[in-house]
């Protein structure tokens, strides 16, 4: 029944704030999350940057401490879990050192889910969007029981989010999956052997251009979608300004612009369709004056952007509010403490989740 069971909210994590082998190679020695952040400046009268963090500090996310004490202020703020950004490339994995010491210590004992990031790595933050680092592939059907498998130790641990019983896996881009049935087929197959239900896939879609070409097929493969239509436009936006000489200022645009633009709920879908909340954004640390900033953005407007998500997710099956995001620092999307707001971006989640 709809409209009566509690909302859930499960917030993005971005892994990228330890160093990894491959990061040094292509971006210098104990490159992190942290260096863009560190780096930022301010590009325009007003223009909050850099962004300081604030309770955590310039945090390892191997340190167990660090991930306690985040799981401790999610709490605070109402939210379920996190959906930690999962990187594999053809059995190859990066970025996993922090969900694997969770699984491996089983501390948080906050829940969390998967989201697979299906994208070539390339150095897109400086202009060369055609020089790929590690290159996204689909090789067939053999990868993706390899995948599973590998995902079958978090979807059997306690903390995994489920809905309807299911494993909560998010794609960020299904479209991009040329065998998307077949992977699904695979899946399926691997949690019947395994004597589990098969997991809960969630895919996210542009509708900038109108509904997505691939979303008519995936509506019995799929369980769900999130919008992701303003977001893809400013990588868009980034993309060619990148390629303009002296770039002059960043593009500002009005956060409740951006919020109304991942607000629209669309008819006659046949997917369930997931609210998104943007918690803010500024990737000048990633992109400098070639970069994107929602002005106006402040706590007591992401309230009423949570209460408007709450809201329409009691109208679901499955209530369920995604947050982008819980720590993308050099996006300017974030919930953890800094310097300017302390604790009033979780407050203000709390509140949005708590309204009649």
């Amino acid at each position: 029944m709809t409209g009566s069971a509690r909302v859930r909210a499960l917030a993005y994590y971005l892994p990228q704030f330890h160093p990894i082998p491959e990061n040094d190679r292509w971006w210098g020695d104990g490159f992190t999350e942290w260096t863009s952040v560190r780096a930022a400046e301010p590009l325009f009268r007003g223009h909050r940057q850099p962004r300081v963090p604030g309770d955590l500090g310039y945090y390892d996310l191997r340190d167990d401490r660090v991930r306690d004490r985040q799981a401790e202020l999610a709490q605070e703020a109402g939210i379920e879990g996190f959906a930690y950004w999962h990187y594999w490339f053809s059995g190859r994995r990066l970025l996993e050192a922090p969900s694997e010491r969770m699984l491996a210590t089983g501390r948080p004992g906050l829940g969390f889910c998967f989201a697979w990031a299906n994208i070539s790595w390339s150095r897109a933050w400086t202009g060369a969007d055609r020089q790929v680092l590690v290159a996204q592939e689909y090789p067939g059907a053999d990868d993706h029981r390899r995948h599973y498998r590998a995902l079958q130790r978090a979807f059997d641990d306690d903390r995994y989010v489920r809905v309807d019983g299911r494993p909560l896996f998010l794609l960020f881009r299904p479209g991009e999956i040329p065998d998307l049935a077949t992977m699904v087929e695979v899946w399926r197959e691997e949690a019947d052997r395994a004597g589990e239900p098969p997991p809960y896939l969630v895919g996210e879609a542009d509708f900038t251009n109108g509904p997505p070409a691939w979303l008519p097929a995936a509506s019995t493969l799929l369980d769900g979608i999130v919008e992701y239509s303003w977001i893809r436009a400013i990588g868009r936006v980034n993309r060619v300004r990148r390629k303009l000489p002296g770039a002059g200022r960043p593009v500002r645009v009005p956060y409740d612009r951006m919020i109304e633009r991942l607000s629209v709920r669309r008819d006659g879908l046949s997917l369930p369709q997931y609210p998104l909340v943007l918690t803010g954004w500024d990737n000048t640390p990633r992109y400098q004056r070639a970069g994107v900033v929602s002005e106006g953005y402040a706590p007591e407007r992401l309230t009423a952007a949570v209460a408007a998500a709450r809201a329409w997710a009691t109208s679901l099956e499955h209530p369920l509010v995604i947050l982008k995001s819980w720590n993308e620092w050099s996006e300017g999307n974030m919930l953890e403490p800094d310097e300017t707001f302390g604790h009033r971006w979780l407050a203000a989640c709390r509140e949005g989740l708590a309204a009649a």
